[in-house]
């Protein structure tokens, strides 16, 4: 964590878009916010389903669990995503797809189960949002979603005086009370940071660019990782109406057998 911040530069830039294109390469920019009074802060890193394994080491898969609460999005590694880098990705390639078993586990930070899972949390994503939706369809109807998870992080009632901090240190960097490390959706961002601000006051004191992978390799594989999911969605459907229509044709034919028994034992009486 401190060899990341330590990179970033006290710009505010534009929130708008979770990334940006500079000479053939996809860049996300990383923030960190703060709120004095609560004494709380956060780095948001955005994590796309693929980018390069460079990214990956070095904003994601860090020990952030010894000295910060670590967040992790589960609306990151979609049920496709893996299989559709094994099918589509040329050989050679750097790209990865984001793989949470790759984050530290509490064996490797010598730490005990207990300290680990008190600064590792999941914000959960609904299984069927994940399995019957097109990631297209996610990103743009997060929103909601998003501030559900904000909420059920820092909507607490409380304040820290001012006077509760403590100095920086050889760095410059503020120590605060509370400091979360949130993984989340590059598509969450946006509307992360917006909430953030809007509602519980954070300001976005620091940010830096950091380099995903080659633009036109990472949007050729989205598009056929979409199509692909598109038609493991249509098979799904398909399988789902099957199964309606069966049980409504058992039910049926269940009820005519009845009635036909019934009809049966009166002509017999």
């Amino acid at each position: 964590m401190r060899r990341c911040v330590a990179r970033f530069s006290a710009t505010a830039g534009s929130i708008s878009t979770p990334y940006s294109v500079k000479e053939g390469e996809r860049y996300v920019t990383v923030r960190r916010l703060t709120h004095p009074i609560r004494n709380q802060s956060i780095m948001l890193v955005p994590v796309p389903s693929f980018a390069s394994h460079t990214f990956y080491d070095e904003w994601c898969y860090q020990p952030y669990v010894k000295h910060h609460t670590l967040v992790v999005c589960h609306d990151i590694a979609t049920p496709t995503a893996r299989t559709g880098l094994r099918v589509f990705l040329r050989d050679g390639s750097k790209i990865r797809a984001f793989f949470p078993g790759s984050l530290p586990s509490p064996a490797t930070l010598d730490m005990t189960r207990k300290e680990f899972f008190k600064r590792f949390r999941y914000l959960k994503a609904s299984v069927l949002r994940l399995t019957f939706l097109t990631a297209q369809y996610r990103d743009k109807t997060c929103e909601r979603t998003v501030i559900q998870g904000l909420r059920s992080l820092f909507d607490q009632q409380y304040m820290y005086h001012s006077v509760s901090l403590e100095s920086p240190s050889e760095g410059g960097d503020m120590q605060y009370k509370d400091s979360f490390v949130l993984l989340l959706n590059a598509s969450w961002v946006p509307h992360a940071v917006h909430h953030l601000k809007k509602e519980y006051g954070f300001q976005v004191d620091e940010e830096v660019e950091a380099p995903v992978g080659p633009d036109e390799e990472l949007s050729l594989l989205e598009r056929r990782c979409h199509r692909a999911n598109c038609m493991l969605l249509l098979y799904l459907s398909a399988q789902f109406v099957l199964l309606i229509v069966g049980l409504f044709n058992y039910f049926i034919e269940a009820g005519r057998r009845e009635w036909a028994l019934e009809q049966e034992k009166q002509k017999s009486a």
